[in-house]
């Protein structure tokens, strides 16, 4: 009856290390999971990043650029991929 009572009982020390080893393993696919969304995130942000133009964002750069005669349209299509402080200071 003992041996039976400790057979268990290491049976049983057995599946809680195999579920401490299962929780661990979720816990570090779930940083690696964060760890990509994060990497996504980041490019995410830098593709959407608001480019400004003349105090514009780049979503309104179309409209604005449309109503300016043809040559200050050419002009303001050379300039949409440069972030723009102020009027007059553009930064590359």
């Amino acid at each position: 009856m003992g041996e039976r009572e400790r057979e268990r009982e290491r049976e049983r020390e057995r599946e809680r290390e195999r579920e401490r080893e299962r929780e661990r393993e979720r816990e570090r696919e779930r940083e690696r999971e964060k760890e990509i969304k994060s990497e996504r995130q980041s490019v995410d942000n830098s593709r959407s990043r608001k480019i400004r133009i003349f105090g514009a964002t780049q979503a309104q750069v179309p409209s604005r650029v449309k109503n300016k005669p043809p040559h200050l349209q050419d002009l303001l299509a050379d300039f949409r991929d440069v972030e723009w402080h102020h009027s007059c200071c553009p930064t590359a």
